[in-house]
């Protein structure tokens, strides 16, 4: 999606990093910034004095204390431009603002730019605001700003181009006349995102605290597990270099109480115990016993998600008899998504038949509807690639469906089939509400147009019904306590 000229008529916004805080540089012909709404203001703080005297003679008078900018500029988020390996913080778009936000950019070997809140950075800003006065052809009204921060506020809203919202304070000059002054758009940065479809969205997903989005890896040799109770104790064959709280999956014990995802205790470099649901028969456990780290991340469907003062930095006036500023400072922030209801289950397909590239399944009670989303799995053979995957449903009956595969296959699905309407989130908040996480967003078309959202540290802090389009969901919000990131890629 193109756009040429973002500003609101007669509005226009310079910017430019300041050398020293506090010293205002004058950005003229630097830096127009792209917006969808701006607005900017002196806020005045008055005092007021009242008088002594009877109902007929007391006056009161009111005083000025102080004054401040405040500026507001909305801006899709994908305005992204071209990243590439040589890119720096200077010229990525919309770094300085993000680092006046408080987040610290780093530039990685690939092109992307990372920008997190694990260093609060101390970054300020000079701005010229400028409206027109009535004299439209020749002057315009132009609000100086000096030392100005932001709080950074977040929305992706399925079906809208995502958006960053830059809540601006610093110092203000009076606003002065001055000449018309005309800003160069075609230097701004055109490429933008597009709004947030399903084929658009690259990645949503929740782990549990300190794992990662990975697949599974081997965590090295069992070489047996033994039990207390339900303490299973697992000794590997080699340093098995995990922490205590990591999730393991074990699999392939004969008794299944061994096997599943388990969080551990660290005994020593070789040992690690985990509690079972329930006691197992016998010990140790015997079968060819594996354990699998990495792979725990779910993926949930969302309608929206709100994440004001993203940085979680807080922005508070303070004046004295040497200087005046704003003290910033760190602040737990919250993310709000709103999800379906964590109803999805496997379903078992009996068949997959085909005509050209449309495939009817068999499955006696998928539970689904015409526009639902499945994940089919399981099939095996040279055509395992073209029937397993990601696919929109057209419902036939209460036992037969049929999607569109994107190749015709040679001859009809072999494997153990399996299903998963994946219309309703894998995360269920309820058995969830006392664990910490890690949540990946990841949005765009394209290399240079992909930003990701991180936050590594988030809980549980309120669950509410809601309504996503015909089905029941959660909003579901979360109280960030760690490190937030954005990631342009």
């Amino acid at each position: 999606m193109a756009v040429i000229k973002f500003h609101e008529k007669n509005v226009v916004l310079f910017s430019s990093q300041e050398a020293t805080a506090g010293v205002y540089l004058a950005p003229i012909g630097t830096d127009v910034v792209a917006a969808t709404t701006l607005t900017g203001a002196v806020t005045y703080v008055t005092g007021a004095l009242l008088y002594l005297g009877d109902s007929n003679s007391r006056n009161e008078v009111t005083y000025q204390k102080d004054s401040y900018a405040d500026v507001t500029l909305e801006t899709p988020q994908q305005i992204l431009g071209s990243l590439n390996p040589s890119l720096t913080l200077i010229n990525a778009p919309l770094s300085d603002w993000l680092q006046a936000s408080g987040g610290t950019g780093t530039v990685n070997g690939d092109g992307s730019v990372l920008y997190t809140n694990s260093t609060m950075n101390p970054l300020t800003l000079s701005i010229d605001y400028r409206k027109t006065t009535a004299q439209n052809a020749v002057n315009q009204k132009l609000i100086q700003f000096y030392g100005v921060q932001a709080i950074l506020d977040v929305t992706a809203n399925i079906g809208d181009v995502p958006r960053l919202k830059f809540a601006l304070k610093g110092n203000a000059y009076s606003p002065i006349e001055s000449a018309v002054l005309t800003p160069s758009y075609g230097t701004q940065i055109q490429s933008v995102g597009a709004p947030i479809r399903q084929q658009s969205i690259v990645a949503a997903q929740i782990a549990p605290l300190g794992e990662v989005f990975t697949s599974q890896a081997s965590a090295g040799t069992v070489t047996t597990i033994t039990r207390v109770g339900t303490v299973a104790t697992v000794t590997m064959s080699a340093v098995h270099g995990l922490a205590t709280n990591r999730y393991v999956n074990i699999s392939g014990s004969v008794d299944p109480i061994y096997n599943g995802d388990f969080q551990i205790t660290v005994l020593s470099t070789t040992t690690f115990s985990y509690v079972m649901g329930a006691t197992p028969a016998a010990s140790p456990a015997t079968g060819t016993v594996l354990a699998k780290v990495g792979g725990y991340a779910k993926s949930f469907c969302h309608a929206n998600l709100s994440a004001p003062n993203f940085f979680g930095r807080d922005l508070s006036r303070y004046q004295t008899g040497c200087e005046e500023g704003f003290a910033s400072t760190a602040t737990p922030s919250d993310v709000t998504v709103t999800m379906l209801e964590a109803e999805a289950t496997n379903f078992t397909i009996s068949s997959i038949t085909f005509v050209a590239t449309l495939a009817t399944v068999t499955a006696p009670a998928h539970g689904m509807v015409t526009g639902d989303y499945v994940i089919v799995s399981g099939a095996t053979g040279v055509d395992a690639a073209i029937y397993n995957g990601y696919y929109k449903v057209t419902v036939l009956t209460t036992s037969t469906f049929t999607y569109t595969m994107l190749s015709t296959p040679a001859s009809s699905a072999t494997g153990t089939l399996i299903g998963m309407d994946n219309n309703r989130t894998q995360f269920d908040p309820d058995l969830n509400i006392s664990n910490f996480f890690t949540v990946q967003l990841k949005f765009g078309t394209g290399a240079g147009k992909y930003i990701t959202y991180t936050w590594n540290t988030l809980q549980l802090a309120d669950v509410k019904e809601a309504k996503v389009g015909q089905y029941f969901g959660r909003e579901v919000k979360f109280r960030n306590t760690g490190i937030s990131s954005i990631l342009l890629s």
